[in-house]
């Protein structure tokens, strides 16, 4: 488990950041797990304005664009799907 707290000020905010949660597992818990991580990311102040997000999910389970993101290209390999 993972908690994230606002970032210091001494912290310079991250410019790129790789997301890679767990998908294969039957859980509910386990769904919008990237998602979820952005929003605390964005809301702990930890990313740079024009920061680019990498994440991994399912095809097949497809995360909704976490708030204040936009889709810049999206591919798919496997069963993955890379946004």
């Amino acid at each position: 488990v993972l908690t994230l707290t606002t970032r210091q000020s001494s912290l310079a905010p991250r410019q790129l950041v790789f997301c890679d949660p767990p998908y294969n597992t039957p859980q509910d818990s386990a769904r919008d797990l990237g998602r979820h991580a952005i929003e605390k990311l964005i809301t702990g102040n930890w990313l740079a304005t024009s920061c680019v997000l990498v994440m991994e999910m399912a095809k097949a389970l497809p995360e909704q664009t976490p708030a204040r993101c936009t889709l810049i290209d999206s591919r798919d390999y496997g069963v993955a799907r890379v946004c």
